[in-house]
């Protein structure tokens, strides 16, 4: 009872400071909503509720979730499983975010909603995005994509192949970050959307300019820049200046480059950009500074430092003070520049090292010439003082240093004796993994040495004996040479059935893509089973052993999704990227923890394989969950990219 009032407060709390009046109207309407109504309202609060107060959004969220789930109506089940997800993300706990779209995607899939599916694998691909696992990302992204182009929403599509892009440059695969890239622009040169196109060509500008093609990267830009203009868009305008700008100074056009930066300030100016007017100033101040015109340069400093000061941020204001104690010393204002190289060495949070002293010990002398013979003469004395005190501290530190080294010595043989005995026991633990490991490869032999003999025996071997007794019945008489023919076709199918299973034809013929394609049609063609299979990149041939060492641990996951898993649908990836195979099998069965059976044996012959091929698997599952299989092979590591 606690927890229903609680909840009730928190859901019927007052308007908060700073909440809108789309909220406040959607709050009203609610305690008198019920059904689906409600639920979709519920949705729009989570929404519009996630971002001022996202714990307080989870709330509406989990009402959402459960009053769908007691409607028992899958899209809306799918929705908040959809809203509750946004609100995880922002609240930075990724994984729950991937777990809950993940779920979405399962319902939306059966239910055959197109759009819901899309949506579910980009919002995934983001989050992955985010945990650095570009794999997976990558999975996800090139599935949205597909799905949108296939609806032939051209927007979203580019929208999403424009995520890719930005993954292959995260990646520092910048061939393919250009090819993708390239390929949007292409596709949004036939729509009318001059944002969606000005944004693509803008990200090939980077791109290029990364790939060290300045001139490339320039042109792309300058026409960003008009597409940008002509829709109205000032603060893109802003950012495309300012990207001209760094291109233009790598060409070495300073002058080209300066200009680029100051229309990027006044942009920035008009509409009210504080992060970009501080970037913007600091790079004009910079290139003012590169053309040795340093006083110019110092009021854009003062400004972009003033901006970071008020503003908080800290990383910027780093650098725009020491570019602006750069100037300071080149204009000869030693004093200004000494203060402020303090300020810097404060922000930036760090004890005086002996190279520090002696830098802001050298500037004070600099500084010190600049005054009158009085002062040196009264200050004289206090710097012998200071180098007396500089003289000891370093022969303190050198003292500390040799004991700090003799520490060193003794932790480094203590270390190195733990890393031998620590060494002796990962060789003893590989040498019992790889024991077992063989005992699994072995006892998998056998058990297909023994299906083989069992299938020989009781298929072909059958109608062997049927065939030869019936060809010594017809000794004494006129033989049935129909029947014998039929006896004779059916040991030669059972045999090449047999051959099929072994090594299949799909796999020399075709290669390793179309293998397994055929043999999910084959294997999941079950009542209940859904499936999907994507590849990409896979136009050449493998090495055969390794297409046939993929397509066997392939077999397998999907035999196990299918038989033990229980799992009415199977995801199947297969990609090449970058110089690497990856083949990822995730299914919606009950899943099981992969801690505690990690080590079991049907596993451990799938790693096996895998070590073989100079690869990783990896499992992740949990009960109730699913299991997500994720292979990953180097093409560089024996293997021809």
């Amino acid at each position: 009872m606690r927890k229903l009032l609680a909840l009730v407060a928190l859901l019927t709390a007052p308007m908060l400071p700073g909440q809108t009046p789309v909220l406040d109207s959607l709050l009203r309407v609610l305690p008198e909503q019920r059904g689906a109504q409600r639920c979709r309202t519920l949705s729009e609060v989570q929404w519009e509720l996630g971002f001022r107060d996202a714990q307080r959004a989870l709330a509406f969220g989990a009402e959402e979730l459960r009053l769908a789930e007691s409607l028992k109506d899958s899209a809306l089940i799918a929705q908040a499983l959809n809203d509750m997800a946004i609100t995880e993300y922002r609240l930075g706990r990724h994984r729950h975010a991937i777990d809950l779209n993940k779920q979405a995607l399962r319902i939306r899939t059966a239910l055959h909603d197109s759009v819901g599916m899309a949506a579910s694998h980009s919002k995934v691909g983001v989050a992955y995005t985010d945990l650095m696992e570009f794999d997976s990302a990558l999975a996800h992204n090139y599935s949205a994509a597909r799905i949108y182009a296939g609806l032939g929403d051209v927007l979203r599509s580019a929208q999403v192949r424009g995520n890719i892009g930005h993954l292959y440059q995260q990646m520092s695969d910048l061939p393919a970050a250009e090819r993708i890239t390239r390929e949007t622009v292409a596709i949004l040169r036939g729509q009318q959307n001059d944002y969606a196109l000005a944004a693509a060509i803008g990200q090939l500008c980077q791109v290029l300019q990364h790939m060290n093609r300045p001139d490339e990267a320039l042109a792309a830009g300058q026409e960003a820049m008009a597409l940008y203009e002509k829709v109205g868009s000032k603060m893109d305008v802003a950012n495309l200046n300012n990207e001209l700008g760094q291109v233009s100074r790598h060409r070495g056009d300073n002058d080209a480059g300066l200009a680029y930066y100051k229309r990027a300030l006044e942009l920035g100016e008009e509409s009210g950009d504080l992060n970009g007017v501080a970037t913007y100033a600091l790079n004009v101040a910079k290139a003012l500074v590169d053309l040795g015109r340093p006083k110019e340069a110092l009021p854009l400093f003062a400004r972009s430092v003033a901006l970071c000061r008020a503003e908080g941020y800290d990383d910027q204001r780093m650098s725009a003070l020491a570019g602006w104690v750069a100037a300071l010393e080149r204009t000869g204002d030693l004093g200004g520049a000494l203060a402020l190289q303090k300020e810097l060495t404060d922000l930036r949070d760090s004890v005086y090292s002996t190279q520090r002293l002696s830098a802001l010990t050298d500037m004070q002398v600099r500084y010190e010439t600049e005054r009158t013979e009085k002062e040196l003469a009264e200050e004289r004395q206090r710097g012998l003082e200071q180098e007396n005190r500089i003289v000891r501290q370093r022969l303190l530190i050198a003292i500390s240093t040799g004991s700090a080294l003799l520490v060193l010595l003794g932790a480094w043989l203590v270390v190195s004796r733990q890393r031998a005995r620590l060494k002796a026991e990962r060789d003893a633990a590989i040498i019992a993994e790889r024991e077992q490991g063989l005992k699994a490869l072995v006892e998998s032999t056998d058990a297909e040495r023994k299906r083989i003999a069992s299938e020989l025996h009781d298929g072909v071997g059958q109608l062997l004996t049927g065939l030869r007794m019936r060809m010594e019945a017809g000794a004494s008489g006129a033989p049935d040479w129909d029947e014998l023919k039929v006896l004779a076709i059916d040991a030669g199918n059972e045999v090449r059935g047999i051959a099929h299973r072994m090594m299949p034809r799909a796999l020399g013929e075709l290669g390793l893509a179309p293998a397994i394609g055929d043999m999910l049609e084959k294997t999941l063609k079950l009542p209940g089973m859904r499936h999907a299979y994507e590849h990409f990149g896979l136009e050449g041939r493998l090495p055969p052993e390794l297409e046939t060492g993929v397509y066997r641990i392939a077999q397998e996951l999907v035999t196990n999704a299918a038989k033990h898993a229980k799992a009415q649908l199977v995801n199947v990836q297969l990609m090449r990227n970058k110089g690497w195979l990856i083949l990822i099998v995730e299914d919606d069965g009950v899943g099981f923890d992969a801690q505690r059976r990690s080590a079991g044996i049907g596993l451990q012959g799938l790693r096996d394989r895998a070590r073989v091929l100079r690869g990783t698997l990896a499992i992740a599952s949990k009960p109730g969950a699913g299991t997500v299989a994720t292979l990953r092979i180097p093409l560089s590591n024996g293997y021809p990219e």
